[in-house]
């Protein structure tokens, strides 16, 4: 069965074609269905699982998956990922990327693996969760103009957020341990990447932990640096930058913060996070990236 979010960026446009490309690489797609709503597309990945056919294939980006992998979480069902969203994060975790045909391919010829998942107070997410500025330019960003430019609309909606972003103050408890450092966001991952960015060497879906990604930022001119260090992957190296991995991670802040999923707002700090080691079973071509979790 094949289920998409027409939201996605481009999820109206290509729905058919995959559907197409699915059946001529011998997927029998029984049943398709493109949905616009998030309730809607619950409720039909919902449908589509309790009918238990072999795969259930699910068109749109990073929000799209985040909006569903709860309904598959624990269960037996199979979660094939057309990635047709902006930034696709999520498939890139899976090592799939964003080219549609190697997606089908993996849809018509992969081996199931199980992933890990991460938990925000209690709710499941595919890839990622943010808080402070980057949620601020999520919120900011529009729909529409993602569809028109795709990852370019973040830039501009962040232009306001940018002038308008204040310093916050942090505590961080993972695993025991307490960190304390005044920031102007945190990015907490269940995946691998954050847009095109490794958010830590040892982050991937089947490590069993979390990784966090933050800096010790003083100045708006710190969050450039960052965005700079993220787009060509050395934000490590930044000698103010956090990074760590856990299997449970409480974040308060002062004042509290906007915290954002996979792109969608969320709420607000304190925020709780933890993970669900292989609680996803899902279609890949190959060893998704990064560590495996020790025995």
């Amino acid at each position: 069965m094949l289920v998409g979010h027409s939201t996605a960026r481009h999820a109206a446009a290509d729905f058919e074609r995959a559907r197409h490309m699915l059946t001529e690489h011998g997927v029998d797609v029984r049943e398709a269905y493109l949905v616009e709503s998030d309730k809607r597309l619950r409720k039909t990945v919902r449908r589509a699982i309790k009918r238990r056919p072999d795969v259930v294939v699910v068109a749109g980006g990073d929000g799209t998956m985040t909006k569903v992998v709860g309904e598959f979480a624990g269960r037996e069902a199979v979660l094939g990922v057309l990635p047709l969203g902006t930034g696709n994060s999520f498939a890139q975790s899976l090592g799939i990327g964003s080219d549609l045909e190697r997606a089908v391919e993996t849809i018509a010829r992969g081996k199931i693996a199980a992933v890990d998942l991460g938990r925000i107070d209690g709710d499941y997410f595919a890839n990622f969760a943010t808080l402070g500025f980057a949620s601020d330019v999520a919120r900011s960003t529009s729909p529409i103009l993602k569809r028109i430019i795709g990852t370019l609309a973040y830039v501009l909606a962040g232009i306001v957020p940018l002038v308008r972003a204040r310093p916050f103050d942090c505590k961080i408890k993972a695993d025991g341990h307490t960190v304390e450092f005044e920031t102007y966001q945190v990015i907490v991952a269940s995946g691998r990447y954050f847009g095109n960015a490794t958010v830590a060497p040892e982050a991937g879906l089947k490590s069993g932990k979390l990784a966090l990604f933050a800096t010790s930022d003083a100045s708006r001119l710190d969050i450039v640096e960052t965005y700079v260090a993220l787009l060509t992957n050395r934000q490590t190296l930044l000698p103010n930058a956090h990074v760590f991995e856990a299997e449970s991670i409480r974040i308060r802040t002062r004042p509290r913060q906007l915290v954002s999923v996979d792109g969608s707002p969320f709420g607000k700090t304190p925020v709780r996070f933890g993970v669900a080691p292989k609680a996803l079973r899902v279609l890949v071509s190959g060893p998704p990236p990064g560590p495996k979790a020790s025995p």
